[in-house]
């Protein structure tokens, strides 16, 4: 009976205005949800889920979001482990800004993340519960990075400060959000740069990035007529420091 409750539409509208302004509120950050359709009690569909950074500026958009999980590992008191078992990400469009300060304008978002798996404890961040998604598909994303503080060139090349991946595709695997950690196992991602003409034909890695290091371990890139393998690892005092990518980042 109560599963039926849920698809009648009116049910729904009062169900999406009350988790617009939960997840807002514990996420610091102004969340919109079009729509949703929730399939039985493992699986969910979200449509048009629009994220706002603290300053307002559309963060992440998400046409469509399709997720199977399993409300014993969304619930269960003892581990607090926030697990989502697949996700796929229709048409993702991701906007990272560099704040005055150096740090990125989705930084807050992940903290919020990593908080509410905890259950809103502060603790050590290898004392904080895990976020993790068993498989997640990303279908025709955008992704761009941009630093205010530096100026554009738009001279045909790759600005790493200013740049927009555009017809993004990939699979990640064993995703995990835990602390100031991000780590996951790329495969068969591809993008496109339209300013520079820069091609991603294929990229796989075991991605870690963390407050001090960035790594891609397990590497294989076919970029544009290059190919790349191995490893890449860069050290750092604090995230801020990427800006200065040259003099500050070995």
């Amino acid at each position: 009976m109560g599963f039926y409750v849920l698809q009648l539409p009116k049910f729904q509208s009062v169900l999406i205005s009350k988790a617009n302004i939960l997840l807002s509120k514990k996420l610091n950050s102004k969340i919109q949800i079009g729509s949703v359709d929730i399939r039985w009690t493992d699986a969910i569909t979200l449509k048009k889920v629009l994220i706002e950074d603290e300053n307002g500026r559309k963060m992440i958009f998400v046409d469509e979001i399709d997720v199977a999980y399993n409300l014993i590992d969304l619930d269960y008191p003892r581990f607090k482990l926030l697990n989502i078992d697949y996700i796929m990400l229709k048409k993702p469009n991701v906007k990272i800004f560099v704040e005055k300060n150096g740090s990125l304008n989705i930084q807050n978002f992940i903290n919020s993340i990593t908080k509410l798996a905890s259950n809103g404890k502060k603790g050590k961040p290898n004392q904080n519960s895990p976020v993790t998604i068993d498989q997640a598909y990303i279908e025709d994303g955008i992704f761009s990075f941009n630093d205010p503080k530096l100026p554009k060139f738009n001279d045909g090349t790759f600005e790493y400060y200013h740049f927009t991946l555009e017809k993004l595709h990939g699979n990640l695997k064993n995703f995990l959000i835990l602390g100031d950690t991000i780590k996951f196992e790329g495969k068969e991602m591809r993008a496109f740069d339209k300013n520079s003409g820069l091609n991603i034909k294929k990229l796989n890695t075991d991605f870690l990035y963390a407050a001090d290091q960035m790594q891609f371990n397990k590497l294989y890139a076919e970029i544009g007529e290059s190919v790349i393998k191995d490893k890449l690892q860069f050290y750092y005092k604090n995230p801020a420091y990427l800006n200065d990518f040259n003099n500050k980042v070995k």
